[in-house]
């Protein structure tokens, strides 16, 4: 009776366990947040992605571009993704006829592939919740008429997307210049829960490539 009694209970404790594990990993975001300056002078900017405790951001810094992998605050390593520019410079190679056969085959293989794109992308925007965005944006066309077309599109949209987004669109109507300076991010509701939904409409799709071994001859 007590063996009986010792495996319900044991039963019961995993059950609940893994259950509620799952469903931890079912709702819990990912979060991506941005910030980043543009202007004549000054170009940087950063972009972090965040699952749970774990975070990757990818950060410029004196040595290049650098991947820093985070749980919580605690920076674990880093990963260098781009050397700094300047240095021995590398001299271009010019590619040859045959290389550029191959990049026009490889375009032609990724055609079939922008139908699935679009079949996912619905999907995207349903789980895609944006985060307030702010800063101030500094935006010429070089021309007065241009510069007050895009102006009065976004004096029309502002108070649509007044909810998420706080920045300010400064007009210069006498030059071309582009300089911006933002902070914002989105979340995505329910990641799991998206991979499962898109590998289900995906893959009435995809079978047909494996089945024929098209994926095979890339």
């Amino acid at each position: 009776m007590l063996d009986l009694i010792f495996s319900f209970f044991l039963t019961a404790t995993l059950l609940f366990f893994f259950g509620g594990v799952s469903l931890l990993i079912y709702c819990t975001p990912v979060i991506i947040t941005f910030s980043g300056v543009w202007r004549e002078n000054t170009k940087a900017g950063s972009a972090c992605i965040r699952w749970g405790p774990g975070t990757i951001c990818i950060n410029p810094g004196y040595n290049g571009l650098q991947a820093v992998f985070k749980i919580k605050r605690t920076e674990l390593y880093q990963v260098p993704l781009q050397r700094p520019s300047g240095g021995d410079e590398v001299q271009a190679e010019i590619p040859t006829s045959s290389e550029e056969k191959e990049s026009e085959q490889d375009l032609r293989r990724m055609i079939p592939f922008i139908s699935l794109i679009k079949k996912i992308i619905p999907l995207i925007f349903a789980h895609i919740r944006i985060e307030r965005i702010t800063g101030s944006v500094r935006f010429g066309a070089g021309d007065p008429v241009s510069t007050g077309l895009v102006y009065g599109y976004y004096q029309a949209l502002a108070p649509v997307c007044m909810f998420f987004c706080s920045a300010v669109l400064i007009p210069v109507f006498d030059q071309l210049t582009f300089e911006a300076d933002l902070t914002g991010g989105f979340r995505i509701v329910y990641p799991v829960g998206l991979i499962v939904r898109s590998l289900r409409r995906l893959l009435p799709d995809i079978l047909p490539f494996l089945t024929s071994g098209y994926l095979c001859s890339w």
